[in-house]
C-alpha cells in the first residue's frame, strides 16, 4: 500500500497550464480501460472544458497524481440529480 502524507496533497481547479498533465493522466486511464475492453469515454477532452472549471488536478508533493471532473449536472449520463447534489468523475 502506498503511504502518502496528507499534508502533501493539494487539489486545485485546472487551468490551461495544466493541459499537458491532465491529458497524460486521462490518456493513461483511457488506455488502461481500453485494455480491459471498456470504452467508457472518447478522447480528447476539449481545452474549453478543462479550462472551463470542470476539471480539477490532484497533486502529491507538487506532482500531478490524479484528475477529477466536477459537474453540477449530467442528465445525459445520470438523469436528473436532486437539488444540492453534485457529480464528480475521477481518474
Amino acid at each position: 500500500m502506498l503511504k502518502i502524507d496528507a499534508t502533501q496533497i493539494s487539489i486545485c481547479e485546472a487551468t490551461n497550464a495544466d493541459l499537458g498533465s491532465i491529458r497524460e493522466i486521462l490518456d493513461a486511464a483511457w488506455r488502461w480501460l481500453a485494455q480491459q475492453g471498456i470504452r467508457q469515454w472518447t478522447l480528447p477532452f476539449s481545452e474549453e472544458k478543462i479550462a472551463g472549471g470542470e476539471f480539477h488536478l490532484i497533486r502529491v508533493a507538487g506532482e500531478p497524481a490524479g484528475v477529477f471532473r466536477l459537474l453540477w449536472s449530467d442528465s445525459e449520463f445520470w438523469g436528473e440529480v436532486p437539488r444540492g447534489f453534485h457529480i464528480a468523475h475521477w481518474r
